[in-house]
Parts: C-alpha cells; sequence; structure tokens
C-alpha cells in the first residue's frame, strides 16, 4: 500500500470514529446497557402501559367540563376546585372527555334530622304529624328532568320542616314514621304495605291520651295537569256532619297559609274515606300540592318552599292551640 493511500485510509477510519461519538453522544446512549428514560421490557413480553398517552395526560391542561346536582362549570385537571364548589379536589388523573350539560333541578337542602328529639315538655301541646306513604308505598310518582320523584320523600320531608318548626316554638312532636326505622311488629301487616293507614291509625289511636292534634302530609294528584294549589281535608261522619274541633283546626290552617303565601282561597272538603283521621282528635290532613302540575312539582322538591309552607302550616297550629288547647 502506497503512502498516500494508507494516510486516505486513517483520515477515513478517524471520520468514521467521529460520527459513531457523534452519534451516541446524540442519542445518550449508556453502553452498561439500556437507553435512559425508558422501561426496559424483557424479551417475550410487552408493557400494558401505554406511555405516550400517560405523559401527554401529564402536560394536559385543557379545562374538564362537569355537571353537578347544584351547579355546572370548568375546572383545571389535578387542582384544587374553589371553594364554593360541592366537587370534590382532584387527587388522580381523570379523563378530559366533556360530559354532556344536563338540566339542573331545583337546589334541596338536608331537611332536619329525625333523630333529634327534644326533651317532653308535659305543659306543652303534643302535636302528630304523620308523613305519608314510605318504606315500600312511594306514594304517587312524578317525573321532574328525567328523575322519578316520589310522593312519600316529599311527604317525609316537609313533615321534618314541620316538626323542626314547631319544637322551635315550644311544642312536643312525635312523628308516625321517620322513614327510616318501620314501628314495632304490632303495627305492621304481614302483606306489602306493611305500615298501611290503618296500622297508622291503630298507632295514633295507642297515644290518644297524650295527643292533641294530628296532621297528615300528602301530594296530590288529577289526571290532566291543570289543577294546582294545596287542599285540607277533614273527616266527614256517618251523619254528614264532622268534627268541630278539626273543622276549626283546618280553618286556622287556611288563614295562616292564605297569610303567607298571598292567597284569596285555599280549597277544603270533608272526606269519610280518610282512615288515618278516624282517631277522635282534632285532624287535618294536607294535600300540599300537585305532582301532576307542573309548577306545584317545583315548588314541592324546592327545599326554600318547603320550609316556608311548614312554617305557616306551624303557625296556624300554634293558633288553634292557644286558643283551644289547655294543659
Amino acid at each position: 500500500m502506497s503512502q498516500t493511500a494508507m494516510k486516505w485510509t486513517v483520515i477515513l477510519l478517524l471520520f468514521v470514529i467521529i460520527v459513531l461519538l457523534s452519534v451516541c453522544l446524540y442519542l445518550d446512549i449508556d453502553f452498561s446497557g439500556g437507553q435512559n428514560g425508558l422501561v426496559s421490557t424483557p424479551a417475550g413480553n410487552s408493557s400494558s402501559t401505554d406511555t405516550t398517552a400517560v405523559n401527554a395526560f401529564a402536560t394536559d391542561t385543557a379545562p374538564i367540563t362537569y355537571t353537578s346536582p347544584v351547579l355546572t362549570g370548568t375546572e383545571t385537571p389535578e387542582t384544587d376546585p374553589p371553594v364554593t364548589s360541592i366537587r370534590p379536589p382532584v387527587t388522580t388523573p381523570v379523563p378530559t372527555t366533556e360530559v354532556p350539560e344536563t338540566t339542573t333541578v331545583p337546589e334541596t337542602t338536608e331537611p332536619p334530622s329525625v333523630t333529634t328529639e327534644r326533651p317532653y315538655d308535659p305543659d306543652a301541646p303534643t302535636i302528630c304529624i304523620d308523613p305519608g306513604h314510605g318504606f315500600t308505598d312511594p306514594g304517587a310518582v312524578a317525573k321532574l328532568n328525567g328523575k322519578e320523584v316520589y310522593e312519600s320523600t316529599i311527604n317525609l320531608e316537609i313533615s321534618l320542616h314541620l316538626k323542626e318548626s314547631l319544637e322551635k316554638m315550644g311544642y312536643n312532636v312525635i312523628l308516625t314514621h321517620d322513614g327510616v326505622n318501620l314501628p314495632d311488629e304490632e303495627y305492621l301487616s304481614e302483606t306489602s304495605p306493611r305500615y298501611n293507614v290503618n296500622n297508622r291509625r291503630k298507632w295514633i289511636l295507642d297515644r290518644k291520651d297524650s295527643i292533641d292534634l294530628v296532621i297528615s302530609v300528602h301530594c296530590n294528584t288529577y289526571s290532566t295537569p291543570t289543577p294546582s294549589g294545596s287542599r285540607y281535608y277533614i273527616l266527614r261522619t256517618d251523619d254528614e256532619g264532622y268534627n268541630s274541633r278539626s273543622y276549626t283546626l283546618m280553618t286556622k290552617l287556611l288563614q295562616s297559609v292564605k297569610t303567607a303565601f298571598g292567597l284569596s282561597k285555599e280549597p277544603s272538603w270533608a272526606r269519610q274515606d280518610l282512615a288515618v283521621l278516624k282517631n277522635g282528635l282534632p285532624s287535618v290532613l294536607l294535600e300540599c300540592g300537585f305532582l301532576t302540575n307542573p309548577g306545584d312539582l317545583a315548588q314541592l322538591v324546592d327545599a326554600a318552599w318547603q320550609t316556608r309552607y311548614a312554617q305557616a302550616i306551624a303557625e296556624g297550629i300554634a293558633a288553634y292551640c292557644k286558643a283551644y288547647v289547655t294543659k
């Protein structure tokens, strides 16, 4: 080999070495094994982790849309929500798929607890409240924003608001049920609904000597959406008469509700087929509104309206007790 050929051979080898070193530096190859930043997979196995998707999500800051029973809005992934939000802080990655916007329902609040009992005052009147239906008996069923609304739920909520209002006024209050626990077996039937109106009447009669009046809470329905507003019923006796004390109690309730809501009239009737009122006590059955009327239904599920209506009923009861109940 001539000197010229040897010279070009050396130059070519140096050039190849320089190129190889440049490639290694560019790829950051660790000659002790593997490439930095990647998880090696043993031969014959494949990783189920999509690192591209994981890394892409970790840097994604596009806002996600969420809905809740009370409010809707946006927030950035992996950041705490605003203080006013009811949505819990995001602690793990969540998909960024947009959630379809839904119709929100009126904001509701928790009804007063059924477990909070006011100490019994022997010098105060005792009011018995009967939340209509309950347990396996939902009562009438309506639909609001695609969701089923049970009469029994509304009856219980209004009853609990009424209980709270009366106890604040100093009255003793008992409920025929709390919506959670069934009464003793002696008041239950073997067939459903086990706690029916006849059993409730027996429950009331067994406590008749300690009860001053009874309020049974229900909601109304009709074959068309036209009828609206509350209705008030007392028991008509076999001789077409009625309990005068029940009539007086109903009158006080009507006066209070009309004053509270600015109404000119509130319909009232006497009926013979209301078993829960056959107890010999001053008793009124409330039909608080029509589940079949859209306007009434929106009010009946609204906690603010429930509280306002219960307060009006409580004030009517108080007016009756102050005039006619002595201890």
